[in-house]
């Protein structure tokens, strides 16, 4: 039987909570719920076997890694971002944001600068591909996930990263 562990505002938010899950080897299933009369859209719980639902809720109950533990381990490893001069373009929030997904299981597959100024940086964590595009000082984010056509990638709302 089924049991909902957690709440997700988005599709894109249950796939990164469902990519927790297995992290820890647990299986899950997510579901949108319909909210429309109240004004919200692509809500999703996410479901795991019930015997392992206390499992489920402790690991995302666990911080993977705090921003701060993040940063002092990458200064002790004396990892950087890559020395492209655009790297000191990013914004604080997006640069953190960037740092911290690797803790989440994505590798970054690219990060370039394209002849308009176009600065476009992707992670990968299958069966996803997460895209950060920064233009003219804006930034946002979509998913896309495998098998999926390039016209349905599913905007990421990067609320606070601009």
């Amino acid at each position: 039987m089924l049991v909902a562990v957690a709440y997700a505002g988005s599709e894109p938010e249950a796939e990164l909570i469902g990519a927790r899950l297995a992290q820890a080897d647990i299986p899950s299933v997510s579901k949108g719920v319909d909210l429309a009369q109240l004004g919200i859209s692509g809500a999703c719980e996410v479901y795991v076997e019930d015997h392992l639902a206390e499992r489920a809720r402790e690991v995302l109950a666990t911080e993977p890694v705090s921003d701060e533990e993040l940063a002092r381990l990458s200064d002790e490893a004396g990892r950087e971002l890559p020395a492209d001069p655009t790297a000191a373009e990013l914004p604080k929030a997006v640069k953190r944001f960037v740092r911290e997904l690797p803790a989440y299981g994505f590798e970054q597959t690219l990060d370039t600068t394209e002849a308009g100024g176009r600065r476009l940086i992707v992670f990968r964590r299958a069966p996803i591909e997460l895209r950060i595009i920064g233009e003219r000082g804006r930034w946002s984010a979509d998913l896309l996930g495998d098998g999926w056509p390039e016209g349905d990638r599913v905007p990421v709302p990067l609320a606070g990263l601009s």
